[in-house]
């Protein structure tokens, strides 16, 4: 899972940074910042935040590509014919229609900009919320 990558990540930043007043094993306290960080509700909801924005900065990039639509119209249409007894014939229309963004008044690239930077304040509220759950376990 990405999170323990994250997780196991974060590690290397706190023990570089904070010093360890207890002899235990760094295997041992690395699995036990690790699963309490990965157990964590509010690390896994700053996780799904975060994954949530960085989907959202992908679908806004979608306005880029062309977009193909198919329109299919099937209906019985009468046809008045003079001095002939009026029928019922199907009229069948077909349409297939591609579009291309080629300018748009900068919409996309501000909404690509915007999002990407949503998803790094998610990054790094997650970031802040792994701290929060390894930093007190390494003080004792």
């Amino acid at each position: 899972m990405k999170l323990k990558k994250i997780a196991s990540a974060l590690l290397v930043g706190v023990f570089s940074y904070s010093s360890l007043a207890w002899a235990a094993s760094p295997e041992s306290l690395e699995k036990i910042i690790e699963k309490a960080v990965s157990e964590n509700p509010e690390v896994q909801a700053s996780f799904h935040a975060f994954k949530s924005a960085e989907l959202d900065e992908s679908a806004a990039k979608g306005k880029y590509l062309p977009n193909v639509t198919v329109d299919q119209v099937f209906r019985n249409q009468e046809r008045l014919t003079p001095n002939v007894s009026n029928t019922y014939s199907p009229n069948q229309q077909s349409t297939l229609t591609l579009r291309q963004m080629i300018f748009d008044g900068l919409a996309t690239p501000s909404e690509v900009g915007r999002l990407d930077h949503v998803a790094k304040s998610r990054f790094y509220e997650l970031q802040g919320q792994m701290q929060a759950v390894a930093l007190p376990l390494t003080t004792i």
